[in-house]
Protein backbone atom coordinates (compact mmCIF):
# COMPACT_ATOMS: atom_id res chain seq x y z
CA UNK A 1 0.00 0.00 0.00
CA UNK A 2 2.81 2.15 0.89
CA UNK A 3 4.27 2.18 -3.05
CA UNK A 4 1.14 3.80 -3.77
CA UNK A 5 2.23 6.93 -1.92
CA UNK A 6 5.28 7.12 -4.42
CA UNK A 7 5.72 10.04 -5.66
CA UNK A 8 5.42 8.48 -9.12
CA UNK A 9 1.49 8.05 -8.80
CA UNK A 10 0.79 11.41 -7.39
CA UNK A 11 -1.34 13.93 -9.62
CA UNK A 12 0.31 17.06 -11.42
CA UNK A 13 -1.65 18.94 -8.19
CA UNK A 14 -0.05 17.67 -5.35
CA UNK A 15 3.44 17.60 -6.96
CA UNK A 16 2.52 21.23 -7.51
CA UNK A 17 1.60 21.79 -3.71
CA UNK A 18 5.21 19.70 -3.06
CA UNK A 19 7.17 21.75 -4.73
CA UNK A 20 5.26 24.79 -3.36
CA UNK A 21 5.95 23.54 0.52
CA UNK A 22 9.59 23.36 -0.05
CA UNK A 23 9.46 26.88 -1.82
CA UNK A 24 7.68 28.77 1.37
CA UNK A 25 10.53 27.52 3.49
CA UNK A 26 12.07 30.11 5.73
CA UNK A 27 15.71 28.12 3.90
CA UNK A 28 14.43 28.25 0.53
CA UNK A 29 12.80 31.96 1.08
CA UNK A 30 16.17 33.70 2.00
CA UNK A 31 18.37 31.32 0.64
CA UNK A 32 20.98 34.08 -0.35
CA UNK A 33 21.53 35.38 3.76
CA UNK A 34 24.58 34.06 6.30
CA UNK A 35 21.70 32.23 7.85
CA UNK A 36 21.07 29.68 5.25
CA UNK A 37 23.23 29.75 2.59
CA UNK A 38 25.52 26.83 4.09
CA UNK A 39 22.45 24.92 4.48
CA UNK A 40 23.00 21.20 3.64
CA UNK A 41 19.54 21.56 1.85
CA UNK A 42 19.87 24.67 0.77
CA UNK A 43 23.05 23.74 -1.08
CA UNK A 44 21.97 20.48 -2.00
CA UNK A 45 18.90 22.19 -3.92
CA UNK A 46 21.16 25.01 -5.70
CA UNK A 47 23.55 22.11 -6.71
CA UNK A 48 21.09 20.17 -8.55
CA UNK A 49 21.43 20.37 -12.90
CA UNK A 50 17.66 21.49 -12.83
CA UNK A 51 18.15 25.13 -14.30
CA UNK A 52 20.46 24.27 -17.39
CA UNK A 53 17.62 21.37 -18.57
CA UNK A 54 15.07 23.72 -19.68
CA UNK A 55 13.61 21.92 -22.30
CA UNK A 56 13.41 24.99 -25.00
CA UNK A 57 17.35 25.19 -24.25
CA UNK A 58 17.10 28.60 -21.87
CA UNK A 59 19.49 28.83 -19.72
CA UNK A 60 17.84 30.60 -16.62
CA UNK A 61 14.18 30.37 -15.29
CA UNK A 62 14.07 34.34 -15.54
CA UNK A 63 14.12 33.16 -19.28
CA UNK A 64 10.38 31.12 -19.14
CA UNK A 65 7.92 32.11 -21.51
CA UNK A 66 5.65 33.40 -18.41
CA UNK A 67 7.66 35.82 -17.91
CA UNK A 68 7.38 37.75 -21.24
CA UNK A 69 3.85 37.39 -20.91
CA UNK A 70 3.79 40.15 -17.61
CA UNK A 71 3.42 43.30 -18.77
CA UNK A 72 7.22 44.09 -16.84
CA UNK A 73 5.28 44.47 -13.37
CA UNK A 74 6.26 40.91 -12.24
CA UNK A 75 9.50 41.15 -13.10
CA UNK A 76 10.50 44.28 -11.22
CA UNK A 77 8.29 42.63 -8.71
CA UNK A 78 10.75 39.75 -8.42
CA UNK A 79 13.74 42.10 -8.98
CA UNK A 80 12.41 44.64 -5.88
CA UNK A 81 12.19 41.35 -3.80
CA UNK A 82 15.50 40.16 -4.48
CA UNK A 83 14.60 37.71 -6.69
CA UNK A 84 18.27 35.79 -8.13
CA UNK A 85 18.35 33.33 -10.80
CA UNK A 86 18.49 30.59 -7.96
CA UNK A 87 16.63 27.49 -7.91
CA UNK A 88 15.35 28.40 -4.46
CA UNK A 89 14.25 31.65 -5.71
CA UNK A 90 12.20 30.01 -8.68
CA UNK A 91 10.41 27.38 -5.92
CA UNK A 92 9.60 30.79 -4.36
CA UNK A 93 8.33 31.91 -7.60
CA UNK A 94 5.67 28.66 -7.82
CA UNK A 95 4.65 29.33 -4.25
CA UNK A 96 3.75 33.11 -5.06
CA UNK A 97 2.64 32.10 -8.40
CA UNK A 98 0.07 29.47 -6.66
CA UNK A 99 -0.86 32.18 -3.96
CA UNK A 100 -1.50 34.93 -5.66
CA UNK A 101 -3.12 33.29 -8.86
CA UNK A 102 -6.13 35.54 -9.08
CA UNK A 103 -3.67 38.49 -9.40
CA UNK A 104 -1.95 37.43 -12.44
CA UNK A 105 -3.00 38.64 -16.45
CA UNK A 106 -5.17 36.21 -18.36
CA UNK A 107 -2.18 35.91 -20.96
CA UNK A 108 -0.47 34.44 -17.76
CA UNK A 109 -2.97 32.13 -16.71
CA UNK A 110 -3.23 30.69 -20.30
CA UNK A 111 0.31 29.90 -20.53
CA UNK A 112 0.11 28.07 -17.36
CA UNK A 113 -3.14 26.06 -18.34
CA UNK A 114 -5.84 28.23 -16.11
CA UNK A 115 -5.12 26.34 -13.42
CA UNK A 116 -3.86 27.39 -9.93
CA UNK A 117 -1.63 24.59 -10.05
CA UNK A 118 0.43 24.83 -13.26
CA UNK A 119 2.52 21.60 -12.66
CA UNK A 120 1.81 20.66 -16.22
CA UNK A 121 3.15 23.76 -17.79
CA UNK A 122 6.76 24.17 -15.25
CA UNK A 123 7.22 20.40 -15.89
CA UNK A 124 7.71 21.04 -19.67
CA UNK A 125 9.73 24.07 -19.01
CA UNK A 126 11.85 22.50 -15.84
CA UNK A 127 11.34 18.49 -16.65
CA UNK A 128 14.13 17.30 -13.45
CA UNK A 129 12.93 20.24 -10.98
CA UNK A 130 10.57 17.94 -8.92
CA UNK A 131 11.97 14.72 -9.10
CA UNK A 132 15.33 16.24 -7.92
CA UNK A 133 13.44 18.32 -5.43
CA UNK A 134 11.55 15.20 -4.22
CA UNK A 135 14.96 13.07 -4.04
CA UNK A 136 16.80 16.21 -2.14
CA UNK A 137 13.72 16.10 0.61
CA UNK A 138 13.21 12.50 0.81
CA UNK A 139 17.06 12.24 1.68
CA UNK A 140 16.57 14.75 4.79
CA UNK A 141 14.55 12.14 6.48
CA UNK A 142 15.90 11.13 10.03
CA UNK A 143 18.84 13.90 9.71
CA UNK A 144 19.63 16.89 11.57
CA UNK A 145 18.02 19.24 9.07
CA UNK A 146 14.88 16.74 8.54
CA UNK A 147 12.63 18.57 5.62
CA UNK A 148 10.08 15.89 5.86
CA UNK A 149 9.15 16.23 9.33
CA UNK A 150 8.40 19.59 9.01
CA UNK A 151 4.50 21.59 9.17
CA UNK A 152 3.11 21.60 5.10
CA UNK A 153 6.09 19.47 3.61
CA UNK A 154 4.75 16.08 5.79
CA UNK A 155 1.24 16.71 5.33
CA UNK A 156 2.28 16.51 0.92
CA UNK A 157 4.56 13.93 1.15
CA UNK A 158 2.51 11.25 3.48
CA UNK A 159 -0.85 12.08 2.22
CA UNK A 160 -2.81 8.66 1.55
Amino acid sequence: MYSFRHAFFWTDERRYKFLCVVGDQSETTSCDSKKHKNNSTVVAIESTGVLPTLSTGKKSWGELSILSEMDGKFEQDLKRKGYTQSVCHLLRMLRNIQSHYKKLPEPVKNILGNTRYPYAYFNAELPDLFPEMYFIIRSTAGTGDDWVQRNGTEEVLLKK
